[in-house]
């Protein structure tokens, strides 16, 4: 129960006092801080237009804040974000209701997109450990699996070549979940 709109507002964990920014309410999701502490990315899914993930500079205006992947998605589909690799990277999650899933990197400096994971009718939830990407998927899989990309010191754009990947934990008996 409860609202799906929420408000973000801001907070000075020394002084326990409000900033001044504030997203008005709305549908939102993911909220992760830049590395440089200037700056949040944040999703914001609208009923008609679907999800867009935006970045939104501290002091500045909403009006301002600035669409960085999601264009194109319609209503039906659930964008989540989160930051990796030291701040770098953004990750990605584009859910297609219950048939398949996408991953996509963002490299904050360059501002490219890479695809991960794209195009297959599959599940597969991508996230980063010590520098792997790990996707569990049902992928070739249908109790599921757990592939492991490398990324130290990759370049984001070949973490799609599958020629690289490799089972870390391989479909067994009973279903894989968690």
């Amino acid at each position: 129960g409860g609202l799906d709109e929420i408000s973000v507002r801001l907070f000075d964990l020394k002084t326990l006092e409000a900033r001044p920014d504030r997203l008005p309410e709305a549908l939102y999701g993911s909220i992760t801080f830049d590395g440089k502490g200037e700056g949040f990315y944040y999703v914001h899914r609208s009923r008609q237009d679907g999800p867009r993930a935006r970045y939104h500079r501290i002091a500045s205006e909403m009006i301002e804040d600035r669409e960085i992947f999601g264009e194109g998605y319609g209503p039906e589909t659930f964008l989540r974000l989160e930051e990796i690799a030291d701040g770098r990277l953004l990750l990605l999650g584009v859910q297609h209701g219950w048939m398949r899933n996408e991953s996509f990197v963002l490299d904050q400096r360059s501002g490219e997109v890479y695809s991960v994971f794209e195009g297959d009718r599959a599940h597969a939830t991508a996230r980063y450990e010590e520098g792997h990407l790990l996707l569990t998927t049902n992928l070739d899989a249908p109790l599921y699996r757990v592939i492991a990309i490398p990324t130290e010191g990759e370049d984001p754009s070949r973490w799609s070549d599958r020629s690289r990947w490799t089972t870390w934990i391989s479909e067994q008996e009973h279903l894989l979940r968690g």
